[in-house]
């Protein structure tokens, strides 16, 4: 090859590895999955392999050193384009004994209704979402935003980076749905006409609880830790009063106690036996007997 040649060759690399960088970002905007994992990647992974392995066999290698740049775009444009949507749902398990940190990694987007729907990384949820329109869509008391990264580091692994939102609880909840319905009726033994086929299918619906700390501003968390503190200043208050109030009740009541037990012991027979007629202390027993005598 001349040297124009190679420089027009070149030329025509980066055309089509650039090429490959905007189908592949396309193909990750229409399948939502974070790494090239997808069946149509993978098929077409599969392909540009054959052709390059024959390329370089039974030819110069020039074919397969365009696939190869149009592969290589297609990843790059694929892998960077499905870092953006990457997002970490973060919750913390409390009901052990030490706190538990889980981490998972979510795909979220919008469908054509407007519905913040997750994106499972499985090809059967693909083929329901591209074939049937199911989606998997998120419920959330507030709005999903994130407002941390996460970023760990491991030995021999490399670093997992990415926004985070932390949530209290998950829930997923499986809906039945109908697909598809046929237009062609069947009678029934009742005389009653159902459709010939139905398809249903599982729809997975996803709950999230926000914490209320992410809910509002900054400004007003300080607020509301002002009022925190000062309805606990007058808890703490009213708990030393009550504490009082029943230290003294109870002496009052052991005092009582103690005076009705002196009395009944001071008490001596005759008392007790003039006690209906409402003689009940010695001094009014005392006195009575005089007056008899």
């Amino acid at each position: 090859m001349t040297p124009i040649e190679i420089c027009l060759y070149g030329i025509f690399l980066i055309a089509v590895m650039f090429f490959g960088t905007i189908i592949g970002k396309r193909m990750q905007e229409a399948t939502h999955f974070a790494y090239p994992l997808d069946p149509v990647t993978v098929i077409l992974i599969s392909t540009a392999s054959i052709i390059i392995v024959f390329d370089v066999m039974f030819s110069t290698a020039l074919i397969a050193v365009a696939v190869l740049s149009l592969l290589s775009g297609y990843l790059l444009g694929y892998f960077i384009n499905g870092r953006q949507e990457f997002v970490h749902v973060t919750s913390i398990d409390v009901r052990t004994g030490i706190p538990k940190l889980k981490s998972t990694p979510w795909v979220m987007f919008q469908n054509n209704l407007g519905q913040l729907c997750k994106q499972d990384q499985t090809w059967r949820a693909l083929w329901n979402q591209w074939r049937w329109k199911v989606y998997h869509p998120v419920v959330c008391n507030s709005n999903l935003e994130s407002n941390c990264t996460l970023d760990i580091k491991q030995y021999f692994y490399p670093s997992v980076a990415g926004n985070t939102i932390f949530v209290n609880e998950v829930i997923d909840t499986v809906v039945p749905i109908e697909v598809y319905r046929s237009r062609k009726l069947i009678k029934l033994a009742n005389d009653t006409y159902v459709p010939k086929k139905v398809i249903m299918k599982n729809q997975t619906v996803t709950s999230i609880f926000i914490p209320y700390g992410q809910q509002v501003s900054a400004m007003q968390l300080v607020d509301d830790i002002r009022i925190m503190n000062k309805a606990n200043a007058i808890i703490e208050k009213l708990s030393k009063e009550n504490y009082e109030l029943r230290k003294a009740v109870g002496s009052q009541t052991l005092y009582a106690i103690g005076e009705f037990l002196r009395e009944q012991a001071s008490y001596d027979p005759n008392s007790l036996a003039l006690a209906s007629r409402g003689i009940t202390k010695n001094a009014e027993l005392t006195k009575h007997l005089n007056v008899s005598e």
